[in-house]
This record gives structure tokens, C-alpha cells and sequence, in this order.
């Protein structure tokens, strides 16, 4: 009597359910379970020795292999992390510039038609600040 309830049990066409179609298939691991089978006389003889120092190479080899795209990994992650960062601070940086443009040149365009005898003095702030502003935000776009 076999239960489908374990995954190493089953068989390739049998009734698994929809949970085997999403995980890959791992292959057959026929020493999986040696081990916890063996008595201590067993595990004492050579042939059973070198066969589990054969998956300890192997399974070092993989965790060696493993171990490099770990790093790759870790580099990666903090190199999206930097270049996310600088974007985050470039995106405030052409919304300031934008905003600087904006004003600006609203101030400049709003002084020009207020230039009469009784708002001259206002006129000329708003020449002054706009003309301030336009230049800020020049120079912001030309510091990039």
C-alpha cells in the first residue's frame, strides 16, 4: 500500500493534482533515504562508506556552485538598490528643475504686463524673483 500523500512516491503518471504541475520535477534521489535504512554493521563497510563520501563531493561541489551565484546575487541586489536611489534623487531633481523653469518664467511673463505707473514696484519684483528662478533652474540642468 503506497500513500500519494509523499512526493517521492508517486508516480510520473499518476493522480498527483494541480500542486505538481506548478513545482518542477526533481530527479529520483535512490540514495535519498540509505541512511535512516542501514544498521551500524552496514554503515560500516567500505562500499557503503565510499558511496556517502561520493554525495558529500557531490553535494559540496553544488553548494561550492551555489555559493557563487549567492554572490552574484548579493552584488546585483545592492547594485539596483544604488542605481535606485540615484534615480529617486534624479526624478526630485528634474521635478525642482521643472518647478524653478515654471515659475520662473510665469513671474517674468506676469511682470511684462503688469508694468504700469501704479504696480511698477511690483513689477519689478516679479522681473527680479522670476528671473532668479529661471536661472536656478538653468543651472540645475546644467549641473547634471
Amino acid at each position: 500500500m503506497t500513500s500519494d500523500n509523499n512526493p517521492e512516491d508517486r508516480e510520473p503518471g499518476g493522480s498527483a493534482g494541480q500542486d505538481d504541475a506548478a513545482t518542477p520535477k526533481r530527479p529520483q534521489q535512490p540514495y535519498a533515504k540509505i541512511v535512516d535504512q542501514l544498521d551500524e554493521t552496514e554503515l560500516a563497510q567500505s562500499g557503503t562508506i565510499k558511496l556517502l563520501v561520493s554525495k558529500i563531493k557531490t553535494l559540496e561541489f553544488e553548494n561550492s556552485e551555489l555559493s557563487s551565484y549567492f554572490d552574484r546575487y548579493h552584488e546585483r541586489n545592492t547594485k539596483v538598490e544604488v542605481l535606485t536611489e540615484q534615480l529617486r534623487r534624479q526624478t526630485l531633481v528634474d521635478a525642482l528643475e521643472t518647478v524653478l523653469f515654471s515659475i520662473g518664467f510665469l513671474l517674468i511673463g506676469a511682470s511684462i504686463s503688469m508694468f504700469t505707473e501704479d504696480m511698477y514696484k511690483y513689477a519689478l519684483v516679479a522681473l527680479v524673483v522670476g528671473g532668479i528662478a529661471a536661472i536656478s533652474g538653468a543651472a540645475l540642468k546644467v549641473k547634471k
